[in-house]
């Protein structure tokens, strides 16, 4: 218990001058609590405590998307490490990430996730270094590994990134490092590394979600199942944490690794929701045809196009030494160029996945973990298209329960997808597309949040008061009782077989409500009508296998006939013995129902793809219930029978075999496991495979992973749940297998809600932790076709050679751009910075500020404008506003003259530089580069400063109809009284039918006071949407000041 105690109970981070506040509390299972006092605070005890858990598996995945993996574990069998090494050292070199981060939200994430990472980073890093750096680490798959480092914000980014591409980019990877043009034709060049091997196939992903509206519940609440089914090893798994912000997210569930402090599967205080891997599409590809004199151009409405091309290093350790290896990188204007389908002298094949744009992931779950209600969540996966590849299915407080399809989508209307732009002779919704007609591009429907997607309005919705669910089936069948139809084929197919698992999801709800009994249950779980949380439960966990459901009654009459007529011989096998087991087989895949191992050998040899497999087929007419009865006269049918008596025999294992007997989970024991596969169609689906051609035991390899049951009542939620795999990988970890062994005993556990609940099941007391590290490293990357240099104040950066630092959290950090002869600066972005003035950006995190330096033509040169005090310099021609712009590249001989312009209460005092003096006008004659120096006097000690200290609430949320009252507090901060003061509120976004009643006055505050002004927005009967209040103080002696916070009107 002492290392328990030590390492995993409750964790409290504290420090006066700290960058966070947050509390972790280990309960059950190793649960993460994490109670923090700001987002990034949760961030910040997110990243700290899957490192805990998981620091291996996060290490390998920020080694992976930083292109790190050759330089540490060499090129990899068959270059498979260099090929994504390429691939992600492209993306870094393009800035291809930094510059969708720079996107305004919500293209971009906005800056409550971007502080989230950056704490997500802060976490992790605090943890490793508590451990002692590598060195400390316990879990052998990385201990002492020299690829265990600290991680920035954009390495979270990065992960984020990759997952949100696990269905698209990410198993394409090798195809697209590897995109080389036929010999001769003007390819790669000396020096570039061979291709090697083509990608393996991506994770094994699933799910089912159900969820029960007032209709179909026992007392009217809202009810949901989620079922995942997703690999038991590796980065893909879940992470379950319990996140509560006071006032701003209280969310409890599981994430994949890496998610800074979001919950992807869980509940809030009102709704609950999972997730379903989607039918729709989410990459396209086009054919090109190539210019016949060049197979690296292509033609588009006739004109020969030139690809893209970059040339990508990396470093590779071969032989104990690193080594440069480069690649070429081939891309269109539709998307990167593939190896597959082959590239040839007359075509070629781009690729482009529609989430190649998405960085809105953080944003999208941290709003839907704020919604109040359903319909709030359906609209904040409307507005932001954040969700990658999934379904959303669930239920509210209320009784509402719904089903959304807003993937993020390609713009395919079935006219594209039917016409002559889709060269797939099905008409497949992936293309290829002719990539040869300009006007074969993807389509730009108004509404998406970038173009190119599908709009939210033209994706499938469901709310219903009965009940909604999927089994990564298409939208048809979310409810038998509303179909839904109409919709691009992008989305998935209509009237089409929904497939086992989700028959079974419906028929357990028939079953609960009697359809077919006069509303009378028939599921054996009690006489009463309707849901309940324990039936919901029970329903799930009596893990159903429907193919055994529909098929035993035929199988038994196979194995009697064998009896009857050949004396149990079936092609030379004696299957007697089976025939007794088969009847009492009860078709689950429970831990002790015996038999249950026989049929799933027998399935998996049964010739169930043959159309004559069922005496009844699939039918629209009767879609939950069809096809039914096996045809007994199928002669594979019988061999299958034959087949699997010989496989138990062969492997010594028993024909009475239960799943429990065969299956099983490696922890320090084998852990028996129940569920079933059975061709995809067990509703509590496991994936197994034997350990060896004659191994009597087969090994968990994916399916049901977080496993949870919620109610969502007025009263409060309600939720039971288990990691099936248990919350860490690592095997010295105390949660290394107790949810696993939990799983194998069906022992659930109540998961904690309130503070209360937490503190009644906490593992141990509080363990104080020495105060955090205050300091955050400062990037600086230079873009752009020139150079220069880039110096910060205090003197830490020369970039140059150091274009990294440490800076304490609350520290101003000036940094001035130095471009060199042939170039000029043309801006900055990141760390709040813009324009061509220096860049002034405080530290509350990890920060990277990016300078662009381009270069000129010989008769151009630089101007540059210093300016020293409180002041602007403007010119006449040539774009200097000295403020933000001041600097630019003129034509030689242009004449500029620069106007000083002093701030109120300063005064300008002379130039110097660029032939100028004295107090008047500056006029420079451009014939080199020329440096002018402003200096303007300091502003007079004593004067007033204003500053907003606070607006209350932070995060406004307008009723439609009602007036909505926000304080706003004022602090001066100078020495003397501020006058006059007032302040007004104005909105931005997509708010409609909201105003502010107008500006308040609070008069005089005197120096070191405060004052608090009310204002009131005041929201029509038709308000709605999201945007942002900025709120603006102004005084007769003061600057201007401002503060913006977030506003919504909830559905």
């Amino acid at each position: 218990m002492s290392l328990l105690c030590a390492c995993f109970g409750l964790l409290v981070f504290v420090g006066g001058a700290s960058a966070y506040d947050v509390t972790l509390t280990r309960t059950t299972g190793g649960m993460a609590n994490i109670q923090a006092s700001t987002l990034s605070s949760a961030g910040f005890g997110s990243g700290y405590a899957q490192a805990q858990d998981g620091i291996c598996t996060l290490a390998e995945r920020y080694m992976t998307v930083s292109a790190e993996r050759s330089r540490n574990l060499g090129p990899g069998s068959g270059n498979s490490n260099l090929n994504q090494d390429f691939f992600w050292q492209s993306l870094i070199d393009d800035h291809t990430l930094e510059d969708m981060l720079a996107e305004p939200y919500p293209q971009g994430p906005s800056e409550t996730a971007k502080r989230m990472a950056e704490g997500f980073a802060a976490g992790y890093n605090k943890y490793l270094s508590d451990i002692g750096g590598a060195e400390g680490i316990t879990d052998p798959r990385c201990a002492d590994a020299s690829w265990v480092r600290p991680i920035t914000a954009t390495d979270v980014w990065r992960r984020l990134y990759q997952a949100t591409m696990l269905q698209g980019t990410n198993a394409r990877v090798s195809q697209i490092a590897t995109a080389q043009p036929p010999v001769g034709g003007g390819g790669g060049g000396a020096g570039v590394t061979p291709a090697g091997e083509p990608d393996v196939p991506g994770p094994e992903l699933g799910s089912n979600g159900l969820a029960i509206g007032e209709d179909d519940s026992a007392d009217g609440s809202g009810l949901v199942i989620a079922n995942p089914h997703f690999p038991w090893v590796g980065s893909e798994r879940f992470w379950e944490s319990h996140i509560d912000v006071p006032g701003q997210y209280h969310v409890i569930g599981a994430s994949l690794w890496g998610a800074p402090a979001i919950i992807h599967i869980g509940h809030n205080q009102h709704v609950g929701w999972t997730h379903t891997v989607s039918t729709n599409a989410t990459t396209t590809s086009w054919r090109l045809q190539l210019d016949p004199a060049d197979p690296t151009r292509y033609m588009v409405d006739g004109q020969s196009v030139p690809m893209s091309t970059t040339d990508v290093t990396v470093k590779s350790l071969e032989g104990g030494v690193l080594v440069d290896r480069t690649r070429r990188l081939y891309s269109s204007q539709y998307g990167p160029i593939l190896s597959s389908p082959a590239w040839t002298t007359s075509t070629a094949t781009a690729f482009l996945d529609a989430n190649a744009s998405n960085v809105r992931m953080v944003d999208q779950w941290l709003e839907m973990g704020q919604a109040d209600n359903a319909h709030e969540l359906i609209d904040s996966e409307r507005r932001i298209q954040g969700v990658p590849w999934v379904n959303t299915i669930g239920a509210d407080d209320r009784g509402t329960a719904f089903y959304i399809e807003y993937a993020v989508t390609p713009d395919l209307p079935n006219s594209y997808l039917d016409g002559s732009c889709n060269l797939s002779p099905t008409k497949a919704v992936s293309g290829p597309f002719d990539g040869s007609v300009g006007a074969c591009k993807l389509g730009q429907s108004p509404g998406a949040v970038v173009p190119g997607l599908l709009p939210a309005t033209s994706q499938p919705k469901l709310v219903r008061h009965d009940f909604v669910g999927n089994s990564n089936n298409s939208h048809w069948l979310a409810n038998p009782s509303a179909p839904l139809v109409g919709y691009s084929r992008a989305m998935g197919g209509e009237i089409q077989n929904p497939g086992m698992r989700m028959q079974t999801g419906i028929d357990m709800v028939n079953q609960r409500m009697g359809a077919f009994n006069g509303g009378n249950p028939t599921d054996g779980l009690g006489a009463a009508q309707g849901f309940s949380l324990d039936s919901l439960q029970d329903s799930w966990t009596a893990y159903r296998s429907m193919p055994a459901e529909r098929t035993l009654p035929g199988l038994r009459a196979i194995c009697h006939d064998a009896i009857d007529n050949s004396g149990g011989i079936i092609n030379g096998v004696d299957v007697s013995a089976a025939c007794s087991i088969l009847d009492d087989y009860n078709a689950t895949a429970s831990i002790d129902d015996e038999g249950g191992w026989l049929f799933n050998r027998w399935w998996a040899s049964a010739p169930t793809t043959n159309a004559s497999f069922w005496v009844n087929p699939w039918t629209a007419a009767n879609p939950v219930y069809t096809p039914n009865t096996l045809n007994t006269s199928l002669s594979g049918s019988r061999t299958a029978l034959a087949t699997a008596v010989t496989d138990l025999t062969n492997r010594g294992i028993p024909l009475d075999a239960s799943f429990g007997d065969v299956q099983y989970a490696s922890r320090s024991t084998q852990i028996p496991i129940p569920g079933c596969n059975e061709g995809g169609n067990c509703y509590a689906l496991i994936s197994s495979n034997y350990d060896s051609g004659s191994s009597p035991k087969s090994q968990v390899s994916s399916g049901s992973s977080i496993v949870m049951f919620t109610k969502l009542s007025q009263d409060g939620p309600q939720a039971r749940g288990l990691l099936t795999y248990s919350q860490s990988e690592d095997t010295t970890s105390p949660f290394y297998e107790d949810q696993t062994q939990s799983f194998s005993d069906d022992q659930w556990i109540s998961l904690p809600w309130t503070p209360g609940d937490v503190d009644e099941d906490k593992l141990s007391p509080a363990v104080p932790l020495s105060d955090l590290s205050n300091e955050f490293a400062l990037t600086v990357q230079k873009d752009g076709t020139g150079d220069g240099t880039v110096s910060s104040d205090p003197a830490r950066i020369d970039c140059g050679a150091t274009c990294e630092a440490d800076f304490e959290s609350g520290q101003t950090v000036v940094l001035s751009a130095d471009p060199e002869a042939g170039s000029t600066f043309t801006g900055w972005a990141g760390g709040g910075c813009s324009g061509t003035a220096d860049c002034e950006t405080t530290i509350e995190g990890a920060t990277t500020v990016t300078a662009t330096f381009d270069a000129i033509p010989p008769d151009k040169h630089n101007l540059t404008v210093h300016k020293i005090g409180a002041g602007k310099v403007t010119s006449d021609v040539g774009g200097i506003d000295c403020g933000s712009s001041c600097s630019n590249a003129l034509d030689d001989g242009t004449v500029v003259t620069l106007t000083a312009n002093p701030d109120p209460g300063s005064g300008f005092t002379g130039w110097s530089g660029g032939g100028c003096s004295g107090t008047a006008t500056c006029q420079v004659t451009i014939g080199g580069d020329r440096e002018v120096t402003a200096v303007f006097s300091e502003r007079p000690a004593g004067q007033p400063s204003l500053r907003v200290a606070r607006v209350a609430p932070k995060a406004i949320k307008v009723r439609r109809g009602k007036a909505t009252k926000v304080k706003v507090t004022v602090r001066n901060t100078g020495g003397t009284a501020a006058k006059g003061v007032r302040v007004c509120a104005g909105l931005s976004g997509k708010i409609r039918n909201v105003r502010p009643t107008g500006c308040k006055s609070l008069g005089s505050i005197a120096a070191g006071a405060a004052k608090t002004a009310t204002i009131k927005l005041k929201a029509k009967r038709r308000a709605g949407g999201s945007g942002k209040v900025k709120f603006t103080v102004t005084s007769t002696n003061s600057g201007i000041r401002t503060a913006r916070t977030g506003i919504k009107v909830p559905r």
